[in-house]
């Protein structure tokens, strides 16, 4: 008679606890999924972006983010 814990495992070593997909997933980049700094440098993104404040410093401020931009961060979300 085997005095072992079965497939493998040490004696008094827990079987395999079912875990969420998720928190297998945490930490991990891969898969595919490229990220943004990977697609977009910064010299790319800060020349077609612009930061503006028409009604002064304390006024509501104007972010223009240009379609190239827009175009490079949906392509990182087609395939999902």
């Amino acid at each position: 008679m085997d005095d072992s814990g079965g497939q493998g495992r040490p004696l008094g070593d827990p079987p395999d606890i079912p875990d969420s997909w998720a928190r297998k997933l945490v930490g991990i980049s891969g898969g595919g999924m490229r990220r943004p700094e990977d697609v977009l440098d910064e010299k790319f993104v800060a020349e077609r972006v612009t930061l503006e404040f028409p009604d002064g410093v304390d006024g509501e401020p104007v972010i223009t983010i240009g379609t190239d931009v827009l175009e490079a961060m949906n392509d990182l979300w087609k395939q999902c």
